[in-house]
């Protein structure tokens, strides 16, 4: 079953997004946010199998969050 963490900082884009993504039969998101400087704990906390990223999010920009923060957070297995 694959989850997924959405940090998208327009709430009707992550809203719909996860409510699409949660009506795959076994799909589950457990974890949703606006703020690029929020990404990192959901992502160490929860440990999604899916980051889904917006790269010009409030906070910090995407592209900082994924390579500065998140990558060595959880390194691919």
């Amino acid at each position: 079953m694959p989850t997924f963490v959405i940090a998208e900082d327009h709430a009707l884009v992550r809203e719909g997004l996860a409510l699409r993504l949660s009506l795959e039969p076994g799909w589950e998101v457990i974890g949703e946010t606006g703020d690029g400087s929020e990404v990192e704990g959901l992502v160490v906390e929860r440990r999604p199998d899916v980051l889904i990223l917006d790269l010009q999010l409030d906070g910090m920009q995407g592209l900082e969050v994924c390579t500065a923060r998140c990558a060595g957070a959880c390194p691919i297995s």
